[in-house]
């Protein structure tokens, strides 16, 4: 499961690297919001891209949503990215790459 996660990072490291955005990846093992945030804040983030995997509402709304705490609790730039990279969609349905800061 590990090389997967591997491969997989890899793969979209590489396509940033194409677009000439520097990327990092890392696999930690844990609680996914806590592992992140805790290497958000202990390496030198400057921007997280996540591709949430887009559950129901309700399914989220039991379950929660890990991209949407790491964007409350971020301390830097949370990126959100669609199936396959494409740009997600923001609350009221419109198209576009979504960037926040969290508060």
């Amino acid at each position: 499961v590990v090389w997967v996660a591997e491969d997989y990072l890899a793969v979209m490291a590489d396509q940033l690297r194409l677009w000439g955005l520097p990327a990092r990846t890392v696999v930690r093992y844990g609680a996914p919001v806590p592992e992140i945030l805790d290497h958000i804040r202990s390496a030198d983030v400057s921007l997280v891209a996540m591709a949430p995997r887009g559950r129901t509402s309700l399914r989220r709304l039991v379950l929660g949503s890990v991209a949407a705490a790491v964007l409350r609790h971020a301390d830097v730039p949370v990126l959100l990215l669609g199936p396959q990279g494409r740009a997600g969609t923001h609350g009221d349905g419109e198209q576009g790459a979504e960037i926040r800061r969290a508060a």
